[in-house]
Parts: structure tokens; sequence; C-alpha cells
């Protein structure tokens, strides 16, 4: 705990905002997902890049870099390390909102990956990105987002079945009662997962 404190306190402010921030992927991330829950001001990608490569280069992030796209993690002590510094700080809450926010939005792009000669591509985003996934699902129906929950629910859901995973259609089963009572114009998809 002390040398990652250590490591931690020689960063520069824009690098432990980014640090903590990371803190709320579960299994990694890519530069994208990097840049949704940045929280910098007006950052771009270029940016947070040259921010992940600090942090690469002081080895508090790893990056993947063999599946022809780089992915990025964190060791668990420093990811458990960054996210108490996170809460700490008071922006958690605002971390976990743009995180699940982000998996939420990407249904389009990934529903029409797998409605594509690409499909393949969905499917590995997919099966890497389903801790992310579950981890923003539950952040949103904790905190009775039911936007980003149905959403998150129904094309998780729906994904998972053709790839023969079922736990995402737990997930929708979990929302019905909660989006009936709210009268939520998911109501229907739901049900269908």
């Amino acid at each position: 705990r002390h040398t990652v404190a250590w490591s931690y306190d020689l960063l520069g402010d824009a690098e432990m905002v980014l640090l903590q921030r990371c803190s709320v992927f579960a299994g990694g991330f890519d530069l994208q997902s990097a840049y949704a829950v940045a929280g910098l001001q007006d950052p771009d990608e270029y940016a947070v890049l040259d921010l992940l490569d600090a942090l690469v280069r002081k080895s508090l992030l790893i990056a993947d870099r063999v599946s022809g796209r780089t992915r990025f993690s964190m060791l668990e002590t420093i990811r458990q390390f960054a996210g108490e510094q996170l809460i700490a700080g008071g922006s958690a809450t605002a971390a976990r909102t743009a995180h699940a926010r982000h998996f939420a939005g990407r249904e389009a792009d990934i529903l029409a990956l797998w409605d594509s000669p690409r499909q393949r591509e969905a499917y590995d985003w997919f099966t890497v990105e389903l801790a992310n996934l579950r981890s923003a699902f539950r952040w949103a129906a904790d905190e009775s987002d039911l936007d980003v929950a149905a959403s998150i629910a129904t094309w998780a859901a729906w994904l998972g079945f053709w790839m023969h995973n079922y736990e995402p259609i737990a997930w929708a089963e979990e929302l019905i009662e909660l989006v009936r009572t709210a009268d939520h114009p998911t109501l229907g998809f739901l049900y269908a997962m």
C-alpha cells in the first residue's frame, strides 16, 4: 500500500484524476472507454492517450497490445487504491455514472457490427467487455437509472442469447417490475429478452 501511495503521490494532477477514474473499469478498458470517463476539462483523445502512456511508463497501468488494439488494465491492488482515492475525492458517483452511460451508449455501434460482415468483432467485444457491462448495469440499477440499466440489459441480453451467455437475461428479469411500475418505454423489450 505504501509503495502504491508513493508512486501515486508522484503523479501530476491530471494523471491522478485519470487513474482514479479508470478504477471503475472491471477487466480493462480501451482508449475510447478511458476518454468517456476521464472527467478532464476539455480533454481530447490525444491528451487522454498521453496520460495513459504516462501511467503505463510509471507502471500504474498495463498496456496489452497483443490483440491488435491496445487495451489497458491495472493490477487489483492499484485499482483498489485508486478507487479509494476516487471515493475520498468525491468523484466516484460521476465516474461510475459516466462508465455506465458509456456502455449503454455503445448499443448502436455494437449492434451495427453484429448486423454486418464484421459480426465476429461484436462477439469479441461482448466477450471482452462483459465484466464492464455487468458493473455498468449493476451501478445503473442500484442508482435507479432505468434508462441506462434497461438499455444495457436489453441489448446485452439480446447479444448474450446469440452467444449462449444467458447472464444478461437475468438483468432484464431483475428490471421488469421496476420498469413496469415506472411505465418505462423499454418494458416490451425487457419482456422479450
